[in-house]
């Protein structure tokens, strides 16, 4: 019987047997389902096939008792939830045919195999929620092929990078936009659409503490946090993760820019951890991460604005940003060209 987990590491190594059990239970289950669809006399297999079902279930039902024996750490909750959702979608793909009465007919059959498919959101939740935490050796994700024969797994098994890309695409940019500047001057000359062009200057201890406070709030497993900001236009975050053994330090970075349209853009260079292999798709993920924040978080601009540079200057990063026809910066009064505003 597995014992309530008190620490990541311990977690997780009680986790992952469960997750692998119930994956290729899902697999058999799967394989056993499609098959029966194709037999045009599953009715005279009934007893067979009503006793897989009942047997079926009964080792998702098994996997959540396990699951459920165990005690999650605060960091792993959610996805803890997402997991034992998953389960329940599991099971209940086999209620169709555990609780058939009469011979069992194809209509029933699609009707488990319909159940099976829809279980794959609920392992979609449990992927999200194990993709919200940065960990080495945790659990893989829930591969859900639609049909057998398609590799469970892989390189995944090994997961190195996770909310940290969500985290700094949201510390990088959003001190950009007027959340945490310290300092607001309007410069003398006019942008490309004639437009009013503020510099806006970001202090790194005001970017770092804006990161602890994400991290915090968000309860991600990055320890002991840093940034550095390396001209003309790095950001580079380190920090800890949670290995199975203790932790193990880490480090992203990424590349600041503007659009052709005024748009701010990141750009992921690398990511790496000391002493482990990363998977070969680590940087794809930080890449995925940095296309969503390049659709989403240039929508704190107004309309009327653009940014026009984005760079690193020693300790600061500086955005400056064009105000057409309207006053620069929301909340920010206007200024004399070349005065801080309110000066």
């Amino acid at each position: 019987m597995l014992t309530s987990s008190r620490t990541p590491a311990a977690y997780l190594a009680n986790l992952k047997p469960i997750l692998d059990a119930a994956t290729v239970t899902r697999t058999t289950w799967l394989r056993a389902l499609n098959a029966m669809a194709e037999d045009e006399d599953i009715g005279e297999r009934t007893s067979e096939a009503t006793a897989l079902a009942i047997r079926t279930r009964e080792q998702f039902n098994e996997a959540r008792r396990a699951l459920n024996q165990m005690t999650a750490p605060d960091m792993y909750r959610d996805m803890e939830r997402a997991l034992d959702g998953w389960l329940e979608a599991l099971a209940g793909s086999c209620d169709q045919l555990a609780n058939a009465v009469g011979p069992i007919t194809a209509d029933q059959v699609n009707a488990s195999r319909r159940k099976l498919k829809e279980a794959a959101q609920q392992a979609d939740k449990f992927n999200a929620e194990r993709a919200s935490i940065i960990t080495v050796g945790g659990p893989p994700p829930v591969d859900v092929p639609d049909e057998p024969g398609e590799s469970i797994g892989n390189n995944k098994r090994l997961i190195v990078l996770t909310v940290l890309g969500l985290v700094l695409m949201i510390v990088a940019l959003y001190f950009a936009f007027g959340a945490l500047g310290t300092s607001s001057t309007q410069v003398p000359n006019r942008g490309p659409n004639g437009g009013v062009i503020e510099k806006r200057v970001f202090q790194r201890s005001d970017i770092l503490d804006r990161l602890q406070k994400e991290i915090a709030g968000r309860q991600v497993a990055w320890l002991n946090p840093d940034v550095k900001l390396v001209e003309p236009d790095r950001i580079i975050i380190s920090g800890s993760i949670q290995g199975p053994t203790g932790p193990i330090p880490a480090e992203a970075e990424l590349q600041m820019g503007v659009t052709d349209n005024g748009q701010p853009k990141l750009t992921a260079i690398r990511v790496n951890a000391t002493g482990v292999q990363l998977p070969t798709g680590a940087l794809d993920a930080l890449t995925k991460r940095t296309d969503e924040a390049n659709k989403t978080l240039p929508q704190q601009l107004a309309p009327n604005q653009f940014v026009r540079k984005l760079y690193v200057d020693k300790d600061t990063v500086v955005a400056e940003i064009e105000t057409v026809g309207g006053t620069p910066g929301p909340g920010t009064p206007a200024a004399t060209p070349g005065t801080k505003p309110g000066g």
